[in-house]
């Protein structure tokens, strides 16, 4: 409900409380759009075949459904009968599984979260084919009616599922995709059919303007006093500007918002929350409230005032702080510290010390953090997150002289390999193959080096990936004990299953499970699709030494789908990838 505010507030309090994760880049992955040669792909529909024949012997539901639907997707353009008909068999799975489920099972929540997940893949992957066969399919596999509030929010994402598909449509047939978002509308004004909008307008401009015109007269019959979250879209709705958006419409809209906004009085805790989000909305619109509702101007003004007179001391802060911020300067940002107390001045400190790192002078921004901010542990932390930033601009500048000088000072192990494995990837997008290697070998020892934990494993797949088209023999000295490693954690989980988390379900391992082992698995996948791109036989080897048949299963047909496609297959919903830190990002 406090979206715009968590956002702000969030932002400042994780140049305190956080440590970024750099970004997991693998260097240079081979290109994603060649062809497989004609071997090649004869050998990868000749291992699909032989998934599809195992397929049928899969107990769990979700290992089943989700491994029909990735073949159908891998086969349609060889043989679109057979997709078409193995497509309807997850289908009819699915449907069979919405219509027996127990809403008075305790796992219930689990289980309809999964629904969700499968039903959204199988949408958007068949939809990419055969919009009105994804179409016909989402209607056939709804959940019915249910007051259980543990069900509502699957109910709560059938619109967005909708208007997902009819974007797909709209860029082929904007009319039909037109009808599907008209069909939305009496459930309200969301998020998704203002992305559909600015689809429709990129292809139909005219079918944009009457849907534009529709929504707005929607949001006029709403009830948008004091309930924030169904006016929240209507807020967003507004950066759909002239000359996009008609400019008697969009007068209109924001006359309704603004007429709103200025009913609102903020008197007990459920009436302040809401002025203050429309306190933020207003404040990023005033440009437009003074272009195209300029007799109203000064009555929004006189109500913001009134407004932030609510606001508890850390609201108003944060709101000057963001100002400061976004038009002052360092100073002026230190400048309102005296006016607050000792706990929210470390909120101005650190913005202080991020807007002079934000200017480029890192020493300021040290200087700031070591002179003004007195608890060891945030002072640490924030020093940290200053190495941090100048690290990813000195990257982002080549400047890999200062990296090596930030890097030098780096103890963790994690961090040095994050560091190492991104600056490889500057040196191997200039061609510099000699030089992203040695950079991989340093990170690879130090790695190597590192406890033996999720860390050390997140880390070492990330760096098989990353040797991949550079050293293809060092990724798979890599992968080769990982897989031995893995296979003995996962006969270790199956003993544990329930105890520490549930791994199986019907006798099987849950291939779209997202805990901390499944993540590791995942990544592992990862890894061997990029080598399938470079060496399929080899990759196909590998991924014969996984135990399990259903994760054996599994990884292969990742190895398919990177050859047929020249791509990874998607981590399922919810999946992670592991970092460095041993984190889920």
């Amino acid at each position: 409900m406090f979206r715009r505010l968590a956002l702000v507030v969030l932002s400042l309090l994780l140049l305190v409380l956080s440590r970024p994760a750099l970004a997991q880049e693998f260097v240079g992955a081979p290109p994603r759009d060649e062809k497989p040669t004609p071997a090649i792909e004869k050998k990868a529909l000749d291992l699909l075949e032989t998934i599809s024949e195992q397929v049928t012997s899969l107990h769990a539901p979700s290992n089943r459904i989700r491994a029909e639907c990735l073949i159908a997707d891998l086969l349609w353009i060889h043989d679109e009968k057979r997709a078409r008909a193995l497509f309807k068999t997850a289908s009819d799975d699915l449907i069979n599984v919405v219509a027996n489920i127990d809403l008075s099972d305790a796992d219930v929540y689990q289980q309809l979260m999964w629904i969700s997940q499968q039903r959204s893949d199988i949408v958007t992957r068949l939809a990419a084919h055969d919009p009105d066969a994804a179409l016909s399919f989402l209607r056939a596999s709804r959940l019915g009616a249910a007051t259980d509030p543990r069900a509502k929010w699957y109910a709560d994402t059938e619109t967005n599922l909708e208007l997902r598909l009819a974007g797909v449509i709209a860029k082929q047939n904007p009319a039909r995709g037109l009808e599907l978002a008209r069909a939305t509308l009496p459930r309200g004004v969301s998020y998704g059919l203002i992305g559909l909008l600015n689809e429709l307008q990129r292809k139909d401009p005219r079918s944009a303007q009457g849907l534009y015109k529709e929504m707005v007269d929607q949001i006029k019959s709403e009830d948008l006093e004091g309930n924030y979250e169904l006016a929240e879209p209507a807020w967003n709705l507004l950066w759909f500007q002239p000359p996009q958006a008609n400019e008697d419409t969009y007068k209109d809209l924001i006359g309704t918002l603004i007429n709103s906004a200025l009913t609102i009085t903020p008197t007990d805790q459920i009436s302040i929350n809401v002025a203050q989000n429309v306190y933020t909305q207003l404040q990023s619109l005033m440009p437009q409230i003074e272009k195209y509702a300029p007799a109203r101007t000064a009555a929004v003004r006189q109500w913001s005032q009134n407004a932030e007179r609510s606001f508890d001391p850390s609201l108003r802060m944060y709101q000057e702080l963001n100002r400061a911020a976004q038009d002052g300067t360092v100073e002026d940002i230190l400048a309102l510290a005296p006016r607050y107390s000792a706990e929210l001045q470390v909120q101005i400190y650190s913005q202080a010390a991020w807007k002079a790192l934000g200017s480029g002078d890192a020493t300021r921004a040290r200087q700031i953090i070591t002179d003004l901010i007195s608890d060891p542990v945030q002072r640490k932390q924030m020093l940290a997150q200053v190495d941090n930033q100048s690290l990813e601009m000195a990257i982002s500048q080549d400047k890999i002289t200062d990296v090596r000088q930030v890097l030098s000072r780096m103890k963790q192990v994690d961090r040095r390999v994050q560091v190492l494995v991104r600056l490889a990837t500057v040196l191997a997008s200039k061609g510099d193959k000699k030089g992203a290697l040695e950079l991989l070998n340093e990170a690879r020892a130090a790695a190597d080096s590192a406890p033996p934990d999720p860390g050390q494993m997140g880390a070492q797949l990330t760096l098989a990936q990353s040797y991949a088209s550079l050293d293809p023999d060092q990724s798979f000295a890599i992968v080769q004990p990982l897989i031995i490693r893995i296979n003995a954690l996962i006969a270790a989980a199956t003993v544990l299953d329930g105890f520490d988390a549930h791994y199986l379900k019907d006798g099987e391992w849950i291939t779209s499970g997202s805990n901390m082992l499944g993540n590791l698995v995942g990544n592992l996948n990862r890894a061997l699709t990029m080598l399938a791109r470079l060496d399929f036989d080899r990759a196909r080897s590998a991924a014969d030494q996984i135990e399990r048949p259903e994760l054996r299963l599994m990884a292969n047909l990742g190895i398919a789908s990177a050859a047929l496609k020249g791509e990874a297959i998607n981590p399922p919903p919810g999946a992670r990838i592991i970092s460095l830190e041993g984190r889920i990002d």
